[in-house]
């Protein structure tokens, strides 16, 4: 062993004199002894829900919006310090740049600039108009949306950015019809419209998107939420969309091929979010030229499929499935990749949701990998599987087979519970035939949400046949973290030494540390590794 480095020391007791490695109980033992109890943030039909409301959801809707450009903290001030000379020298900018400062400030504040002089009486009216639906104060969602339809008919300028997010439009298509005609006139860039959420129990369906949004051809970001746009034959012909670069649909009622000619529509599109997408009998393709991002959330397919998508760099996919209740063996989610050729990022695979397609081969636990059959493009792959369910495993490996040139991977424990069995990692890998990646990339393996000690035996196995494993991560949980960290002979016994002259460190994090899923994390391409977060707190490194 080289080297211990231990980040909290009561965590652990001293290791001046650490015991010798001892192996942890045989996988059937282990298996029955769960540490914590088993959770998932995702929520299955068929299975006990976690406690959640109609506003809890439309939160999460909010946080996937971009970020205001303005903030209510600003404020629009002359210098105070000594050299001033107390003249109005701001008034006598031109108007084009007094309009692009009025624009940096909330719409409300930015209304009051009319009122300061002559000078400023018509500044806002033919500003651009960048407005914040969570910047007016209102006694009710209504209300607000009045107030919205005041401030479109009053400025005359361009319109850079329009987000309303919480106004309720029902009651009010006149009103909102106009405003989407204003929205197409002014030439909006960046929109989001979300209507408001009903629950299905009150006998009101979605309301039907209106159409002037789709004629606002100067977009380039738009999210779309709570709307129903069910005809395709509806849509215009053409790039109705030439300069859109990201498109949200948030839980939207999308018809047969809508999504399709969207996607075509929009011939630079870069990303794309789809959430809670609820029709389990539908097949999204996916075609795009530039694509390079998408994220596909809560939502239940019959088939996802990257059909044309060169550009693509990853495709995340969290608490997605097929099953309309209980779960089926023979009722899973189709994930296929038919042309993706620079597709570097992927996962959610679940082992126990998702049927994988490469091409026109449906992979299976004995499919061999041949040239039709492989993705040599991943290097991140993250999958959903529990450890100690034989079937789970086999599946998981046969992922593997699909990705010869994978660098890193992320285990998940499946949201779906699965009946232990018993499982010999031993004797499993003994009659396990050769898989690429394994033996010759894999640097790193991350392990979140560790619960049962059943899974370390396979990790072992794991890792003495992975041949390039440089790094083993398991994020552990606070009140776990006393029974793994007791002693360092689990930590001895995982960091089995790869090859000759190269270490393998086994690397401790707190998992509480680690944060809830983040959409603008995932589809930022910058981030190599969109499954890891660096903000969980190391407890403790062991080298050898």
């Amino acid at each position: 062993m080289e080297g211990i480095k231990r980040s909290q020391a009561p965590a652990c007791p001293s290791t001046a004199a650490a015991p010798p490695p001892k192996a942890p109980p045989p996988p059937s033992a282990a298996a029955k002894t769960p540490l914590l109890p088993s959770s998932s943030p995702c929520s299955h039909p068929g299975s006990p829900r976690r406690a959640t409301t109609m506003d809890i959801d439309f939160e999460f809707v909010l946080r996937v919006l971009p970020a205001p450009s303005v903030s209510t903290t600003g404020s629009l001030s002359a210098a105070a310090d000594g050299g001033h000379d107390g003249e109005d020298h701001l008034s006598n900018l031109p108007d084009g740049l007094l309009g692009d400062i009025v624009s940096l400030l909330p719409v409300t504040f930015a209304m009051r600039t009319t009122v300061l002089s002559e000078r400023w009486r018509n500044v806002w009216h033919s500003a651009p108009l960048v407005l914040y639906d969570a910047h007016i104060p209102a006694a009710s969602k209504s209300a607000r949306f009045a107030i919205v339809a005041r401030v479109f008919a009053k400025n005359t300028g361009a319109f850079r950015t329009v987000h309303l997010a919480r106004c309720s439009f029902e009651s009010r298509a006149p009103e909102l019809a106009e405003c989407s005609r204003r929205l197409a006139a002014g030439g909006v860039q960046d929109l989001v419209l979300l209507n408001e959420p009903i629950e299905r129990s009150v006998g009101r369906d979605e309301e039907i998107l209106p159409a002037e949004i789709l004629r606002c051809d100067a977009l380039r970001s738009l999210y779309l939420g709570y709307w129903k746009l069910a005809d395709v034959a509806s849509l215009p012909g053409g790039d109705f969309f030439p300069k859109l670069e990201k498109l949200g649909l948030l839980n939207m009622f999308l018809g047969n091929h809508v999504l399709d000619r969207l996607l075509a529509a929009s011939p630079l599109l870069t990303h794309a979010l789809i959430l809670w997408h609820q029709r389990p009998d539908d097949r999204l393709h996916l075609r795009g030229q530039s694509l390079r991002c998408v994220v596909f959330y809560h939502s239940t397919v019959e088939e996802l499929a990257l059909l044309d998508a060169p550009l693509l760099d990853r495709l995340i996919m969290r608490c997605t499935w097929r099953r309309r209740h209980k779960w089926d063996p023979r009722d899973l989610m189709r994930v296929k990749i038919a042309r993706a050729p620079r597709l570097r990022v992927l996962g959610y695979l679940d082992a126990m949701e998702h049927q994988l397609q490469i091409g026109d081969t449906v992979i299976q636990a004995d499919t061999l990998a041949s040239p039709r059959s492989v993705v040599p493009s991943v290097r991140v792959l993250a999958v959903m599987v529990n450890l100690n369910a034989f079937e789970q495993v086999k599946a998981l490996f046969s992922f593997l087979s699909c990705f010869p040139n994978l660098e890193t991977l992320h285990v998940k424990k499946s949201a779906v519970a699965a009946k232990p069995n018993s499982l010999n990692p031993e004797k499993f890998f003994q009659n396990l035939g050769p898989i690429e990646c394994l033996q010759s990339h894999i640097k790193k393996v991350v392990l979140h949400d560790v619960h049962f000690l059943g899974d370390i035996p396979f990790l072992r196995c794991f890792c003495q046949r992975a041949q390039a494993l440089q790094s083993l991560v398991l994020m552990v949980r606070d009140e776990l973290a006393p029974v793994l960290l007791g002693g360092m002979d689990l930590a001895s016994y995982l960091a089995y030494p790869t090859r000759a002259g190269q270490c393998c460190t086994v690397l401790f994090v707190n998992s509480d540390a680690e944060g809830s899923w983040s959409y603008h994390r995932s589809s930022d391409l910058s981030v190599d590794d969109p499954f890891f977060t660096q903000g969980g707190q190391q407890l403790f490194h062991i080298s050898v």
